[in-house]
């Protein structure tokens, strides 16, 4: 953990009853066929009007700046907007930028404009080949009816959509994966994967792996649903089979990411909690769960269908909110106080760290199952300097005719690995009229360096808060693209001090030390030529062995090198530091005293 300053510039035939209860009372958790509403209090009706989608012109857009953030929020694309507005039971996955080619970059939506029990909905896909400044229409992405996708891409810049259709040879609903035949053709290649007896996958979560290689999550919709994982045996359609995952939640309780072959999946547990397992064989083998959080029964504080995670720099880092709950009964109470927090092995010595909080809905209940700040995503830097988070936060003063919270985006990013954020900045109603924004996402991955980062994320926006798939008024929803600008980033801590090529690899004792909380690092990397770059790591250790920190992860040139570690937020104690650089690996000794 070392110090880094910076400043910041510039959605099967779907019938669904929702009933909710008053602000004070629990609300009981039921799974339908496709979403998850509320019991309990008295019914509130649909309007009987029928809605259509409007042919406007397109949003303008706003712009915000203040002395720490700049960015452009504008209408995606016309054909994006939608009746049918639960995008998911969960967090979603809506846009993606090729690794490869920054330029490029896909976005979907879940549509339909027919309320008769939805007969065209579909997963919509969008495409930009100049970073977002405007994007085509791809049309939809399966031939029969879908929701509920995620998207994902390959390192030939082909999008990838996971998402549940019958456009199988069974004809069953189930999950499918469907790939692009070229960067932005709209040409997509259904690919089943199957069924488990009589147990139909559905509400999928994937990723595509950097050699191609393709994992999913996928859960069956029932009161105790099975969750179930799946990985490809090759860069095609060729899937391994379903296994169950023990002790999830269904229905977008769970987030896959991958970092080369590594593998990960973070899911919410049956009691409340929130475990991590990988793999680093390409989905062959598997770890035991990592418990990230357990319920906590004094406070009856637990997990509630907000979960993401990506990598950075080899690293998991899961973004999950925490709410008042009663597992065992299936309740869960929006009036509560709620928090978003962010977990990594190498942050915090292994414990969460919060990144916002809210007291609990003031307004008559909530339909959607959101509670006052929920249902967050987290995305990266692709230089791993970086990382990025966006949630939905709820204004407490603010609510409809129906006691319905409207809710805004929320942003904030850190440079030292998720131990410290900058302060939280608000995306949406900036000016004009009073807007919904929810089911926000950000790229998993995000171009920038030097002295200037972007930050790609699109939300969904209406003029009334809640769903109209949840019995509020009719409205129309619009998909919004915000592009955000950060400059004067300064990259992190490791400074070359000298050119001259030392004779062999060293590491030196830190200084000073014992510390508080900060100290400096140095070590020398040689080579026989000049030119010859080392792939050297600077990894940080507790008393217990377990990785808390790594400094430094890259290719460098012969030299003598400095990197600051900061022990603000690691408790006093003894620390151990390990170079390793070729054949090369040393470890010292270090103590923090606060």
């Amino acid at each position: 953990m070392f110090t880094k300053t910076f400043k910041i510039l510039s959605v099967c035939l779907t019938l669904s009853v929702t009933i909710f209860s008053q602000s004070n009372n629990p609300v009981k958790i039921i799974q339908n066929w496709e979403v998850l509403t509320s019991y309990q209090g008295p019914i509130i009706s649909r309007d009987n009007v029928i809605g259509t989608i409007s042919n406007q012109d397109k949003l303008p857009p706003v712009t915000y700046e203040s002395n720490t953030i700049s960015f452009v929020t504008t209408e995606l694309n016309i054909n994006a907007r939608t009746v049918y507005d639960l995008q998911s039971n969960g967090c979603i996955r809506y846009i993606w930028q090729c690794p490869t080619n920054f330029l490029q970059m896909y976005a979907i939506f879940t549509h339909s404009s027919d309320p008769a029990s939805w007969p065209d909905r579909n997963v919509r896909a969008f495409y930009t080949s100049n970073s977002g400044t405007t994007w085509d229409y791809l049309g939809a992405v399966s031939t029969s009816r879908a929701g509920f996708g995620f998207l994902t891409g390959r390192n030939d810049c082909r999008g990838v959509v996971f998402c549940h259709t019958a456009n199988a040879p069974s004809g069953d609903v189930q999950t499918q994966m469907f790939t692009d035949l070229a960067p932005g053709a709209g040409t997509w290649t259904a690919c089943a994967l199957g069924i488990i007896g009589s147990e139909i996958p559905i509400w999928p979560n994937g990723v595509v792996t950097q050699n191609n290689y393709a994992l999913v999550v996928s859960s069956v919709n029932a009161t105790q649903g099975q969750v179930y994982r799946n990985v490809t045996t090759n860069s095609g359609c060729t899937f391994s089979g379903w296994v169950p995952i023990l002790n999830a939640v269904n229905a977008n309780s769970y987030s896959t990411a991958s970092s080369g072959n590594t593998l990960g999946v973070t899911y919410l547990t049956s009691g409340g909690g929130i475990n991590y397992v990988q793999s680093t064989d390409n989905g062959i083998t598997w770890s035991s769960p990592v418990v990230i959080r357990n319920y906590n029964p004094a406070d009856s504080t637990g997990t509630l269908r907000s979960i993401d995670m990506v990598f950075q720099n080899g690293q998991p880092k899961v973004f999950f909110g925490v709410c008042k709950v009663l597992p065992v009964a299936g309740s869960f109470f929006p009036n509560a106080p709620s928090f978003v927090y962010i977990w990594s092995p190498n942050i915090n010595g292994g414990n969460p760290v919060l990144v916002d909080s809210s007291q609990g809905l003031r307004g008559r209940g909530e339909v959607d199952v959101f509670t006052s700040v929920c249902r967050g995503t987290i995305g990266t830097s692709t230089n791993g300097v970086a990382l990025y988070a966006a949630w939905n936060r709820a204004r407490l003063s603010d609510t409809s005719a129906n006691g319905i919270h409207f809710f805004d985006v929320w942003f904030a990013l850190s440079t030292n690995d998720g131990a410290t954020w900058t302060s939280k900045t608000r995306l949406t109603n900036i000016s004009g009229p009073l807007k919904d924004n929810r089911w926000v996402s950000i790229s998993p991955t995000n171009n920038g360096g030097g002295t200037t980062y972007f930050v790609y994320l699109v939300h969904q926006q209406d003029s009334i808060p809640g769903t109209y798939v949840n019995m509020q008024p009719v409205h129309t929803s619009y998909m919004m693209h915000t592009k955000i600008t950060v400059l004067n980033v300064q990259e992190p801590g490791i400074k070359q001090i000298g050119t001259e090529i030392p004779k062999q690899y060293s590491l030196e004792q830190n200084y000073p030390n014992p510390f508080n909380p900060k100290t400096i690092i140095r070590f020398d990397v040689t080579s026989n030529v000049k030119s010859q770059t080392s792939n050297v790591k600077l990894v940080v250790y507790d008393a217990l062995g377990k990785e808390i920190a790594v400094l430094v992860n890259e290719q460098l040139q012969p030299g003598t090198y400095e990197v600051d570690f900061d022990g603000s937020n690691f408790a006093s104690g003894l620390y151990y530091y390990k170079l390793i650089a070729g054949d090369f690996t040393e470890t010292k000794k270090m103590v923090l005293i606060k």
